[in-house]
């Protein structure tokens, strides 16, 4: 079973129900559904003297020797207008409005807070 098939049965069995825990759930699944899936860059084929062998899901892609892998991160969120304008509303200075907006973006997007060193 799938992720989506596993969110699609968890929503079926709860369009019954309207508590407020229920709703939320609801949502949280139907956000997680909307996500697009990612496109993988390579598949692993199998294992050759106890290394991995790694074919390229685009034939003309040429992967380098040692290449580092990584999975595909999640969509940019941008702020809604709400949040927007929570971050201009409590500032005067645009230092202090920049500065609210990009620690939202940061929050919302799940990058760690860079520490002064």
């Amino acid at each position: 079973m799938t992720k989506d098939e596993a969110l699609r049965m968890v929503l079926d069995a709860m369009e019954d129900c309207q508590l407020s825990k229920t709703n939320a759930a609801i949502q949280a699944c139907e956000k997680a559904l909307a996500q697009p899936t990612p496109d993988p860059i390579a598949v692993v084929t199998g294992t050759h003297a106890g290394y991995f062998v790694v074919r390229p899901t685009d034939p003309a892609m040429v992967l380098p020797v040692n290449m580092a892998l990584y999975i595909h991160s999640k969509k940019w969120q941008d702020l809604t207008d709400e949040e927007r304008d929570e971050c201009l509303g409590n500032y005067i200075t645009a230092e202090g409005r920049a500065r609210a907006i990009e620690a939202k973006l940061k929050q919302k997007n799940g990058y760690a807070e860079e520490k002064n060193t």
